[in-house]
């Protein structure tokens, strides 16, 4: 019992290790993946806080008036009238005409008018009163505190009586702005605000996370193994004349075609077990790679001397220039063959040695019933037979989207199911594969295409490469010296 327990736990544990690389993987490919975007974001989000902190920002100018009060020999006596005339200031500046008179020398109508704000306060202790003035000009305050200094101590002697106002020099009338814009400070809050909003981003995209991320993801739904992961890659451009035939030519690296060229080898082992020449490579979901690993697997094959046909059965999708297989705009192939317009020689064509293609070409009556009317079974022993092809390599459309897929897949021998991480949907991948599966057809393995190393090591190729190629290598060799 204490066995069972313990590897229940361990289960548990295995589980928890998992999912926490998963989110730490997760985090650091969106981190990869945008981090671009997001350093814009905090940029973009100090500039606006500049930008804002700018616009309502206004400074603030102070002049101040310090004034010693003598009255009496009797330093107490001094400071109680210092005192006085602090607590009425402003009582002296609004009623008794001081006011009045500053705002005369000012320019202006009324106090109300100043464009000034002028407060008096007492020094605690000692026999001392402060008048200031703020304005958010420092010529405005300057002249406000210049007026007080002429019409102020007149207007305390009719509050305390005769009295004797020193003025005390004071450092702190300076042309700096006592709320200084600060610059830095701003710029900060702001590319914290927006590393806040990338935080959240962050949060967003791991939560959301519900593609495949790594081999471990496809374990836990199926048991068919891995071929291989391939990289991440920048394509080739390619020439825009659109009648260009440069299917031969390799856009991909020469990782990512040695990566494909292990499927090869692969595909070669299968062969020489069996009599397997037809395979069909499909996904879950466009745009996840397929037609670039077909034609790689081809050219691949080709490279060591097999004779191979890659046929692109993507007939519904319109023709377009763009398309890696299409060479020609509006070209015949196979959806004119199977509404028996044309013959089989009249759609092969020759990309480059032991390498030929035959297009999907411009389909006119439904798919389905194209695929259904039995000339595929025809077309594939024709060149097996006729054509003498080693390899029959078939891109598909997506399985989960229609039924081509599963059609075409009862007539070839082994599948290569694409998944392309982080797009693919862990429940589109399990539900295109027990489609293939529940309809009998062979699934060979899948390829983890666009697989990015995480921080963790998820989704690493690099050692698997090394190590595959050097075998593929070598076995390609020893084929070449047997034929």
């Amino acid at each position: 019992m204490r066995d069972y327990e313990n590897e229940v736990k361990d289960i548990y544990d295995d589980a928890a290790v998992i999912n926490i690389s998963s989110i730490i993987d997760d985090i650091w490919r969106c981190l990869a993946r945008y981090w671009l975007s997001m350093l814009l974001v905090i940029l973009s989000s100090a500039a606006l806080v500049l930008s804002v902190a700018g616009f309502i920002y206004y400074p603030e100018y102070k002049a101040t008036v310090t004034y010693m009060v003598n009255k009496t020999q009797d330093s107490s006596q001094n400071i109680l009238m210092a005192k006085y005339l602090g607590t009425a200031f402003e009582e002296t500046l609004t009623a008794s005409g001081c006011g009045q008179d500053i705002a005369k020398a000012l320019g202006v109508d009324s106090l109300d008018s100043v464009p000034a704000v002028i407060t008096g306060y007492y020094v605690e202790g000692i026999n001392m009163i402060t008048i200031e003035t703020v304005s958010d000009h420092y010529s405005v305050s300057q002249r406000a505190a210049d007026a007080i200094k002429e019409i102020y101590p007149s207007y305390a002697s009719d509050v305390v009586g005769n009295v004797d106002l020193k003025e005390v020099k004071n450092p702190m009338n300076e042309k700096e702005p006592i709320t200084p814009y600060h610059a830095v400070y701003y710029g900060l809050i702001g590319g914290i605000l927006g590393g806040f909003a990338c935080v959240l981003f962050v949060v967003f995209y791991t939560a959301s996370q519900k593609t495949v991320r790594s081999t471990e993801d496809i374990r836990r739904i199926t048991n068919i193994p891995c071929l291989t992961q391939l990289p991440t890659i920048l394509m080739k451009a390619r020439s825009r004349r659109r009648n260009e035939m440069n299917l031969g030519k390799s856009r991909v690296g020469n990782e990512f075609q040695d990566l494909l060229n292990v499927v090869g080898f692969k595909l070669e082992h299968k062969k020489r077990d069996g009599d397997s020449k037809v395979f069909l490579v499909t996904s879950s979901g466009r745009n996840e790679g397929t037609t670039t690993i077909a034609a790689g697997l081809a050219r691949g094959l080709a490279a060591i001397g097999r004779k191979v046909v890659l046929m692109d059965m993507n007939l519904h999708q319109k023709t377009n220039p763009d398309n890696y297989l299409v060479m020609q705009v509006n070209q015949a192939g196979i959806a004119n063959y199977l509404a028996g317009d044309i013959e089989v020689k009249d759609i092969l064509q020759e990309v480059d040695k032991n390498f030929f293609m035959i297009p999907a070409g411009t389909a006119r009556d439904a798919i389905d019933k194209l695929l259904t009317k039995g000339d595929i079974p025809k077309l594939l022993q024709y060149l097996k037979e006729e054509e003498a092809f080693e390899y029959i390599i078939i891109d598909s459309p997506p399985v989960t989207l229609m039924n081509d897929g599963v059609i075409i897949g009862g007539y070839v021998d082994e599948t290569i199911y694409v998944v392309k991480q982080g797009q693919s949907k862990m429940r589109s991948v399990e539900e295109g594969i027990d489609t293939l599966q529940s309809s009998g057809i062979n699934i060979l393995g899948y390829i983890l295409n666009f697989a990015e190393s995480g921080i963790t090591g998820n989704g690493k190729y690099g050692k698997y490469s090394k190590y595959g190629y050097s075998k593929y290598d070598e076995y390609v060799g020893y084929e070449n010296e047997r034929y």
